[in-house]
């Protein structure tokens, strides 16, 4: 017997025929059975198939006159929406209606028959794992292009299932970039601009997760024009979790499109914008009912051209200053003496050191009487009077001031500068290394030397470069226009290029008069193999990437940038740890080097190496310190704190906690 249930039609007065009968499949119209089946066949406009009774206003089915056309709330595509409560088109609801029955199946746990595993079967007929099905079915063995030996995941081209997924990412990249959809042009161009640094012949499926991932973040997530270095770092803090990969993904790419924005001109650099960022950074630190005024001479800074550190100084001693104010009630520069800064400069020399937690106090020129307890610890009789800036730091703290009181007497928040009481800056002294470290430090043709600790050891001593010039030096370019054309190397060049550092206030130094920087011919026996080894080195951190940087940072290469100078800095003092097993910085090798050719030629060959001309000839006349390297790692084992003396304290070194400040 059937148990096949006939649907109930129903009952219409067809309006073609006129008669009464079941209607057709036609829901917005009332058409019988017959007239739909007599009715002439027509291609509609938008699926392309042959249908009965196509609207003749618009050209489509009625199928199609059900399922309006839209943007896709998944994909952002324009196309016909096959779920209108989820608004997704046809392609999105099926990878739905996938995801909810795959979800179904894992819900049901099973062991596996082949290793005992519970979990969600891969067959319907049998209890058995994916990975032990895959074993089965296709063996282990090893893989063509990884070379190791793993479970085949296509027995046709014998890949395991990493390889199978990278030779499949260029033809699924291809496809998502060319269906990529954003909310507005800018953001678009972003992706663009990011899409033309795919390097498609090492395309793998990271490569290919990564701009998925900042492609779907672009869609939810449209930036505006102009887009900023603040609005990428604002862009970045929002992403969380920091340490799961997709957030790394978008903040890379977010980078990357800094990067090539900065490279066409459209925004500032990264180098700048750190730069000015840290050199703003006092001002949170300055009171709130003097931001405005600070603020307002800081602009002024900015467009006298006074370089990010010097605008850094000056903000950290105001910062230091009217903090130092306000703890006197003293909130308004009208309201500033010249009894008032000579005591805030007394303060500086000196702090109140407890040798209980090595905590400090400060100073009170007016009351130089030692506290009898330690606001810190409580300890009582603990507090030792010990110096703290040296004469260089007090005076700059006095210059930052009168500056600052200057500028407020031109736009006439103050009568009179208050700052008059001048300090009396120390004999300058030339700092160096003794020459024979030089000596030692230029044994670059040894066969065991690192190419780029050597290579950055003799633009130092030898050609008395800066951390700057060790920075922005670039290998010379040549453009072949055919592939025949045969591309010097380095050591062919023999020679590396110099950039112009831009001018700023104060800065009166030219620079080198030549921006090429030719090596000696009498040292190319040793030299042309060292530059050799270099490059080789160099290739493995580029990677076939246009840079032209001399120095570049791995990972960084793509980024078109300058190394930091701490990648320089920290360079030379691991190129010094290795040869003398001391660390050497770069400043005092080139000022080593700036004295060995004042002495055995002239001070007068130093403007043509960088040096302003006054600052050249003081090589020649003025007093000269020798600096010994000490060693970085310290052998001592740490015992237990021990109280010093009053006397112990009063003998110990200032100067040295100076110098671990940086002043």
């Amino acid at each position: 017997m059937s148990t096949h249930i006939q649907s109930r039609q129903r009952e219409i007065l067809c309006e073609i025929c006129g008669k009464s009968g079941q209607a057709s499949r036609v829901e917005t119209r009332d058409i019988c059975i017959t007239c739909y089946r007599n009715a002439p066949s027509t291609r509609c406009e938008r699926c392309r198939r042959l249908k009965h009774c196509v609207f003749p206003q618009t050209g489509l089915c009625p199928r199609c006159m059900t399922r309006p056309e839209g943007t896709c709330a998944r994909c952002s595509h324009v196309s016909i929406i096959s779920n209108q409560e989820a608004w997704l088109c046809s392609q999105c609801e099926r990878m739905r209606r996938q995801s909810l029955r795959q979800k179904e199946r894992r819900q049901v746990q099973v062991a596996c028959t082949a290793c005992g595993k519970v979990c969600s079967s891969f067959l319907i007929k049998r209890a058995i794992c994916e990975s032990c099905w895959r074993l089965e079915r296709n063996g282990r063995a090893i893989c063509v292009q990884c070379h190791k030996l793993k479970v085949i995941y296509q027995k046709t081209m014998r890949v395991c299932k990493p390889c199978y997924r990278d030779h499949l990412a260029p033809k699924g990249l291809r496809k998502y970039i060319e269906a990529f959809i954003a909310p507005n042009s800018f953001t678009t161009m972003l992706f663009q601009l990011l899409v033309t640094t795919i390097d498609w012949p090492n395309v793998t499926h990271a490569v290919e997760r990564r701009f998925h991932a900042f492609g779907e973040f672009l869609q939810t997530h449209p930036f505006q024009e102009p887009l900023t270095w603040q609005t990428i770092e604002d862009t970045c803090a929002t992403l969380v979790p920091a340490n799961r990969q997709r957030p790394q993904f978008i903040r890379g790419c977010l980078l990357d499109v800094g990067y090539l924005l900065a490279a066409n001109g459209q925004i500032e650099s990264r180098e700048i914008y750190i730069a000015t960022r840290k050199a703003l950074g006092p001002l949170k630190y300055v009171p709130l009912c003097l931001q405005d005024r600070v603020e307002r001479y800081t602009d002024w800074l900015w467009e006298s051209k006074y370089k990010p550190k010097t605008v850094r100084e000056q903000l950290a001693a105001l910062a230091s200053f009217w903090t130092w104010c306000g703890l006197r009630d003293i909130q308004s520069p009208e309201l500033v003496s010249g009894g008032l800064v000579t005591e805030y400069l007394l303060s500086l020399y000196w702090k109140w050191h407890c040798s209980h937690c090595q905590g400090t106090m400060p100073f009170e020129p007016s009351n130089r009487q030692a506290p009898r307890r330690c606001v810190h610890c409580g300890a009582i009789g603990t507090l030792i009077q010990t110096s703290w800036c040296a004469q260089q730091t007090v005076a700059n703290h006095r210059t930052a001031i009168r500056g600052f009181f200057d500028w407020a007497r031109v736009n006439h928040l103050v009568i009179a500068n208050p700052v008059q009481r001048r300090i009396p800056v120390p004999p300058r002294t030339i700092r160096h290394y003794p020459p024979e470290i030089t000596k030692h430090l230029c044994s670059l043709s040894t066969p065991d030397i690192d190419p780029t600790e050597g290579l950055i050891l003799y633009l130092i001593i030898v050609h008395a470069c800066s951390a700057w010039e060790l920075r922005h030096a670039q290998i010379p370019s040549l453009l072949s226009l055919t592939e025949a054309i045969h591309v010097p190397s380095l050591a062919e060049f023999y020679y590396v290029v110099l950039s112009k550092a831009v001018p700023s206030r104060g800065k009166r130094s030219p620079g080198r008069p030549l921006h090429r920087l030719d090596f000696p011919p009498e040292a190319a026996s040793w030299l042309k193999p060292l530059l050799e080894k270099f490059e080789r080195q160099r290739q493995e951190i580029v990677k076939g990437t246009n840079n032209q940087y001399v120095l570049v940072a791995p990972g960084k290469a793509h980024h078109q940038t300058p190394v930091s100078g701490e990648f320089v800095r920290n360079l030379v003092m691991r190129a010094s740890l290795h040869i003398l097993g001391v660390a050497c910085t770069a400043r005092l090798l080139r000022q080593t080097a700036a004295v060995m050719l004042a002495d055995t030629i002239s001070a007068g060959i130093l403007p043509w190496l960088g040096w302003e001309e006054q600052q050249a000839f003081a090589y020649a006349w003025a007093p000269r310190e020798i600096v010994v390297p000490q060693t970085t790692d310290s052998t001592g084992k740490a015992g237990p704190a021990t109280f010093p003396s009053a006397q112990e304290w009063r003998q110990k070194s200032s100067p040295s906690q100076s110098e671990q400040r940086g002043e």
